[in-house]
């Protein structure tokens, strides 16, 4: 799915004005520019889960982005950097002040980089990523089966089973009454795809999202 969203023909640029971590970290560093506040935190705490690991993609784009030293630091000690170390390390490529600010700066980068010429844009972001070295899913594969067929896994969906079960009689698992929390993974999927499309227009030469 983040695939999707790093393969936009236009450049891309994550406005984050918080926390940002696990899927919404993904979504960030699919992005061509980030942008956060001084209250902006980037992590991927999934050590503090069991049996759990990044995809070998999200794993390649944290490498290509900070260094593999940096992204075993990140990931080993499970923590959320924040914004003027994210700044440092490469995973924010602007800090300023407030959300007001973010909401501002974002709309006036995305205007600068819409104005340049779209066609050097375009062949630049593909072949950057042309250029990073992306694991294939053949590659990875044992280290997936490695982690989510181990008995460290098979107890995490215990807890998870337990959870849900206990959410469904106290109602506390789900949404506005109809909803349930379950069904945020897919709603996330949806909109990336959604997301995708959509910035594909030949008039779009640069997008502002949201995390």
């Amino acid at each position: 799915m983040l695939g999707a969203l790093e393969q936009v023909r236009v450049p891309t640029i994550a406005a984050i004005a918080g926390a940002c971590t696990g899927g919404g970290a993904g979504i960030a560093a699919c992005c061509d520019i980030r942008i956060g506040t001084e209250a902006t935190r980037i992590g991927f705490p999934i050590a503090r889960t069991l049996g759990n690991c990044l995809s070998m993609s999200n794993i390649s784009r944290l490498v290509s982005l900070i260094g593999p030293a940096r992204t075993k630091d990140l990931i080993f000690k499970a923590r959320l950097v924040e914004a003027p170390e994210a700044l440092a390390l490469g995973l924010l490529n602007e800090v300023v002040p407030d959300v007001a600010t973010l909401q501002r700066r974002a709309d006036e980068t995305a205007k600068l980089v819409a104005g340049h010429a779209p066609i050097t844009l375009e062949v630049t972001k593909e072949a950057v990523r042309r250029i990073r070295r992306t694991l294939t899913r053949d590659e990875g594969e044992d280290l997936i089966l490695r982690a989510y067929m181990s008995e460290d896994f098979r107890e995490l969906e215990g807890q998870i089973a337990r959870y849900i079960a206990s959410a469904a009689t106290t109602g506390s698992g789900f949404n506005s009454g109809t909803a349930k929390r379950t069904d945020r993974p897919k709603a996330v999927a949806a909109a990336i795809l959604s997301l995708a499309v959509r910035l594909c227009p030949s008039h779009l030469n640069a997008a502002v999202i949201w995390l």
